[in-house]
């Protein structure tokens, strides 16, 4: 089990708490980060997993059409959750001490489960997607890009607060922060739009596809294009940053 191919960026292995979860032979397989001790397997099939997310002592992973919620010390399952359709997505999880955790299978539709129990709390229709890319998380907003459209949903209860539609495919997963929301299209522009409203801000084409998915820091905007650019932008207005600052 030492080499696994994975299908995707968002199904490899997760290190947390001194453990290091990965798939192989069928099974998610929990191991000791120092020596690689064996610490526990659980069957999961065909179907490769998502990358696991972990909070406090449980693990939650997607595989097929089912979400688990595992031991993490010692892989029992605590509950699991079945979709109609196969789920693309890593579970998200929020801030919650017992989290909600986001996913979406390949038909658009985006379940909030109980992190306790597996219970629906809501769950919303968008179109249908491709990508493997995780919900995104930004204070109360739920976001998810679907085909050319990216959709904001309350948290709270999975209402509809804004989309937005891009003039091509939607590329990687949206980045969130300080009020703003930036997503790259195949459109070969990058779009920023008010998360509040979902109104467009400001946009950016490039002379070629965007790749990967856009990255904040410090007020700035990262994103590379096909174009062979890598493009360093002021979050807010979209202008170049000067070289050197």
């Amino acid at each position: 089990d030492a080499q696994q191919d994975y299908e995707n960026p968002q199904s490899g292995p997760t290190l947390a708490g001194g453990a290091v979860y990965y798939y192989g032979g069928r099974r998610l397989r929990c191991v000791d980060a120092r020596g690689g001790l064996p610490r526990w397997a659980f069957p999961v099939g065909e179907d490769v997993p998502s990358r696991p997310a972990v909070r406090g002592q449980t693990v939650y992973v997607t595989a097929g059409t089912r979400v688990y919620a595992l031991d993490a010390a010692t892989g029992a399952p605590r509950w699991q959750f079945e979709a109609p359709v196969v789920l693309f997505t890593p579970p998200t999880l929020d801030g919650a001490a017992v989290p909600a955790v986001y996913v979406a299978d390949y038909l658009g539709t985006l379940y909030a489960l109980d992190g306790a129990t597996g219970q629906v709390r809501w769950q919303s229709r968008t179109a249908s997607r491709q990508g493997a890319e995780p919900v995104v998380l930004a204070g109360s907003t739920a976001l998810l890009a679907s085909g050319e459209t990216l959709y904001a949903f309350d948290t709270a209860d999975g209402r509809e607060r804004w989309r937005y539609a891009a003039r091509g495919e939607i590329v990687g997963s949206p980045a969130a922060a300080d009020g703003l929301v930036h997503v790259g299209s195949r459109d070969h522009s990058l779009h920023t739009v008010d998360l509040a409203s979902g109104r467009l801000r400001w946009e950016l084409g490039t002379k070629g596809e965007l790749t990967g998915s856009p990255v904040t820091e410090g007020g700035r905007v990262f994103v590379s294009s096909k174009d062979r650019c890598v493009y360093a932008l002021d979050a807010v207005y979209g202008t170049a940053v000067p070289e050197g600052r």
